[in-house]
Parts: structure tokens; C-alpha cells; sequence
């Protein structure tokens, strides 16, 4: 029992201490159409002028339902950045950009935080006069370092 217990404290702690914060993400219209170039703004927190984001898919990568165009760190008044990622959208119906977590590395740390980006409605076609966009094909995108599972399964060893 007191091992149990014991458990449930250090997970209560664990889970307390790596809680992730949580950034928004925000599209420059409500609708697209297939085909349509899109805009995606994920607010930053205050950085410094040094900063890397990982988990962000590169310049011309694939994605399921978006191509990559240009990926953006634009500053802010107040210290704080938004990074804007431009796409071209091939889905169709509702569809989410696949990214769900970021990490922000500087100088003197690392931190992973959770992005929320609402689902888009992709609704009608192209006209015929235009091209049909590429075909795209999936990448994979790097998962964050499952460290709260790591530290648990440490503790159920000793134990």
C-alpha cells in the first residue's frame, strides 16, 4: 500500500513539474478551397533572439494534407514571436495541420509545449482551368522524448 501510494505522489509531482504549456494556432481565413494557399500563426512566448523551434516541418516538406512552403520567425513588439507557416492545402473536408507539439531550444534551455490548431473545412474544387496540385506523400515528424513514461518505469523497478 505505501508503495502505491508512494507512486501516486511521485507521479502527481512528475506530472506537475512537466506539465506543458500550451500555444495557439491560428489560420488567416475560416475556409479554403483545394489547392488554396494558406496561412498558419502559432504565438510564441517571450524568446530570445536566439531561438531554434524542433517539430516544425521544413520548407517543401509533404505532408498528408499540406506542402510546406515557408516557415517563418517574425518578431513582435514586447519580446515575443510568432512563427508563421505558409502551405498549400491538398486535402479535402475537415483536416488538421499534423503537428501537435513543439520544442523551443536556446541557449540556456530547452522546452517542449503542447500546440493547439484548430481543424480547417476544405470545401469545393479548383476550376478547371488551373492545374491539379501535386500528389503529396507523408513525412514523419520527430515525437518529443517520452521522459514522464522513462521516470515512472524507474520507479516501478526500485519498487
Amino acid at each position: 500500500m505505501k508503495k502505491f501510494f508512494l507512486l501516486f505522489v511521485m507521479l502527481s509531482l512528475t506530472t506537475t513539474l512537466f506539465a506543458e504549456e500550451t500555444l495557439k494556432g491560428s489560420w488567416d481565413r475560416a475556409s479554403y478551397k483545394l489547392g488554396d494557399e494558406a496561412l498558419l500563426t502559432i504565438i510564441l512566448p517571450k524568446l530570445p533572439e536566439n531561438f531554434f523551434v524542433e517539430g516544425i516541418p521544413s520548407p517543401k516538406s509533404d505532408l498528408n494534407d499540406f506542402r510546406i512552403v515557408e516557415v517563418e520567425k517574425k518578431w513582435e513588439s514586447g519580446g515575443s514571436a510568432n512563427l508563421k507557416i505558409k502551405m498549400i492545402i491538398f486535402g479535402a473536408g475537415k483536416i488538421s495541420f499534423p503537428v501537435e507539439r513543439i520544442k523551443i531550444l536556446t541557449e540556456k534551455e530547452e522546452t517542449s509545449y503542447r500546440v493547439e490548431i484548430p481543424q480547417i473545412e476544405i470545401g469545393g474544387r479548383i476550376s478547371s482551368s488551373d492545374s491539379p496540385p501535386a500528389v503529396a506523400s507523408p513525412v514523419e515528424i520527430p515525437k518529443s522524448f517520452p521522459l514522464l513514461e522513462t521516470i515512472i518505469l524507474a520507479l516501478v523497478l526500485l519498487f
